[in-house]
C-alpha cells in the first residue's frame, strides 16, 4: 500500500509530530511538521482528542485513556499454548490479558521457542508505566498462579513496550464531554476523526477498516465533485 501511495506522488512521514496548523475560513489549510509546511485539503486524525485540541487551539474534553505495558516473553521449549487470547479479571492478578503471538503467525516466536505477550493496564505516568521492570517478579509469579506457566524458570527473556493511549476510559460524563468537543470541532470543516484514539471509541480492527473506507469515500467524493457510493446507492 505504501508503494502504491508513493507511486501516485504521495509522501509518508513517520516519527514526526505535528506542531501546529493554520485555519482559514473554517478549514485547516496547512499543517506544520518539524519546520515543514504541508498544505491540506483534508486532515484525517487518528491521534488522541487532546492532541487534536492542542493542534487546533480548541478546548480539550475532560476524558482520559488507559495505558498499557506489553511484556513479550520468550519461553523455553515445551507444550504449546492452545489459545490465542486469554483474559484474566481477578483483582489480585496484575495482568489483564495474554496473547500467544505464534498462534497468529509461527514467525512471531524464535525457532524452537514459545512466546507470550502479557498485558498490564495502567495510566501514563504511574509507577507501573514509568518502571515496568520493577514488577517482573510479581508478573512471573502471577503467570504461574494462573497456570499459564508451570514454573518461572520457563522465562528466558523479557522485553516490554509502553502504549500511552491504549483504551478510552468511559467515565459517566464522557458522552457530554465528547459532544462539547464535537461542537467546537464543527467550526473546522475538513477534519475527520478516526481510529480508537481519534473517535474515543473502543473499536476493533474491522471497525477501523470500515471507517477508513467510509472516510476515503467521503474525501474522494468531495475532492472530485462526484457523489459518494452511499449517495449513488440511495
Amino acid at each position: 500500500m505504501a508503494d502504491r501511495f508513493r507511486a501516485l506522488g504521495g509522501e509518508i512521514l513517520t516519527g514526526r509530530v505535528p506542531e501546529g496548523a493554520a485555519i482559514e475560513d473554517g478549514r485547516v489549510t496547512e499543517v506544520h511538521v518539524e519546520g515543514r509546511v504541508i498544505p491540506t485539503s483534508y486532515v484525517a486524525w487518528t491521534g488522541t482528542v487532546h492532541s487534536l485540541a492542542r493542534l487546533l487551539d480548541l478546548p480539550a474534553p475532560k476524558v482520559s485513556y488507559l495505558a498499557l505495558v506489553c511484556y513479550y516473553m520468550t519461553l523455553s521449549d515445551g507444550p504449546p499454548h492452545d489459545f490465542q487470547w486469554s483474559y484474566h479479571g481477578t483483582s489480585d492478578i496484575i495482568f489483564s490479558r495474554i496473547s500467544v503471538p505464534s498462534n497468529f503467525d509461527p514467525a512471531n516466536a524464535p525457532p524452537g521457542k514459545r512466546a507470550i505477550c502479557v498485558e498490564v493496564s495502567c495510566y501514563e505516568g504511574d509507577e507501573q508505566y514509568e518502571h515496568p521492570e520493577r514488577i517482573l517478579d510479581r508478573l512471573a509469579d502471577d503467570l504461574v498462579r494462573e497456570r499459564v506457566l508451570k514454573s518461572t524458570e520457563e522465562i528466558e527473556s523479557v522485553r516490554f513496550e509502553r502504549f500511552a493511549w491504549a483504551y478510552p476510559v468511559y467515565h459517566l460524563d464522557y458522552r457530554t464531554e465528547l459532544k462539547r468537543f464535537d461542537k467546537s470541532l464543527a467550526s473546522v470543516k475538513n477534519v475527520l476523526r478516526a481510529g480508537r484514539l481519534g473517535k474515543f471509541w473502543y473499536n476493533n480492527m474491522d471497525h477501523c477498516v470500515g471507517a477508513a473506507f467510509a472516510h476515503a469515500d467521503k474525501i474522494a467524493a468531495n475532492l472530485t465533485g462526484t457523489p459518494s457510493k452511499k449517495e449513488v446507492a440511495a
